[in-house]
């Protein structure tokens, strides 16, 4: 099941039982990038979630573990478009591009690093930029607890994944002042949940060549 919600800010005193059941929440930063490393750490603590953070140090496009699968048979190359499938095609992004790769290796780094911390609970995955939403953290909190988990017939010992939102902008989306559940694959990049049965099965599904962005990959599980 995809569950899909958006988030917003509210005192650490209403965080309760969802607070409990999340163990870390893992943010991808460049070291390079100390400004959005400041708004990340801002963002979080505004929404009580400071002593959760850990700042994962993510894989730069020119780094030397991007360069060698860059080089090797690693990462699949064009043709055939990995978005498509096709031997000609439009799609503006139709190979595997440095960036991508990059990011592939930030992911793998965290996935192992779960399945190592041995984390019992939940863990949330987010870039450096995102930005939390009115109403949104309130959802989170009627759909992060056990109650809700009993429910919807959620075990916490099968892998999970909850998807906490997407991009945004306000010429472009209309913003749900609700909590939405659907059934569709709604990929959600900025912001998400996992537990250490999902990292595995992560891990355990990798094959011997990069053939998608990782978004595609997580969504397919």
């Amino acid at each position: 099941m995809c569950l899909v919600f958006k988030l917003f800010i509210f005192s650490i005193n209403n965080l309760g039982l969802m607070f409990k059941l999340l163990n870390k929440v893992y943010v991808i930063n460049l070291k390079k990038n100390k400004d959005r490393r400041f708004h990340v750490t801002n963002e979080l603590c505004r929404v009580g979630l400071g002593n959760k953070i850990k700042i994962f140090d993510a894989i730069d496009k020119d780094s030397i573990e991007v360069i060698n699968l860059m080089k090797g048979n690693l990462v699949s190359k064009f043709p055939p478009c990995f978005r498509c499938g096709k031997n000609r095609c439009g799609c503006k992004n139709n190979s595997l591009v440095p960036p991508q790769i990059g990011n592939w290796c930030s992911f793998i780094g965290i996935m192992k690093e779960i399945v190592a911390e041995n984390y019992e609970k939940l863990v949330m995955i987010c870039e450096d930029d995102i930005k939390f939403m009115p109403n949104g953290m309130t959802n989170m909190r009627k759909m992060i607890n056990l109650q809700t988990f009993r429910r919807l017939g959620i075990n916490l010992s099968n892998p999970l994944l909850i998807r906490l939102g997407a991009s945004f902008a306000n010429h472009l989306h209309k913003y749900p002042n609700r909590l939405t559940f659907t059934k569709h694959k709604v990929p959600s990049n900025p912001c998400f949940i996992i537990n250490r049965p999902f990292a595995i099965t992560f891990l355990k599904n990798l094959k011997k060549s990069i053939q998608q962005v990782m978004y595609m990959f997580t969504n397919n599980l």
